[in-house]
């Protein structure tokens, strides 16, 4: 029994050594920029008086502060709900996934 879990051990470490570089993080490290955001209508339900819930989708393009930098130019997508109550924004929260031109996603809170 001890040899049998011997061999998966020996296979499964053997995989791991063996695995293509492609499937390592090939992209890494810090970038500032900007995001140009146009935004798209949404969707607004009146729960109750004064208070407005809000489904929304804020579209747009990142722009590294270096041109050509990682993720330069990458397509923006911020699907995101809000709560507004007697016009004051009292919570707020939603995602954002950027496509880089390789069709390599990013996902942010």
């Amino acid at each position: 029994m001890r040899a049998a879990y011997k061999l998966i051990l020996a296979i499964f470490a053997g995989a791991l050594l063996a695995a293509p570089t492609e499937a390592q993080l090939a992209k890494s490290g810090k970038y500032t920029g900007k995001t140009a955001f146009n935004p798209a209508g949404g969707q607004s339900y009146e729960l109750e008086k004064g208070h407005v819930f809000l489904l929304d989708m804020l579209p747009g393009l990142f722009l590294n502060d270096v041109a050509g930098g990682f993720i330069d130019q990458s397509e923006v997508k911020c699907p995101r709900a809000t709560d507004i109550v007697d016009g004051r924004l009292i919570n707020s929260h939603g995602y954002c996934i950027i496509t880089d031109k390789d069709g390599d996603r990013a996902f942010l809170v």
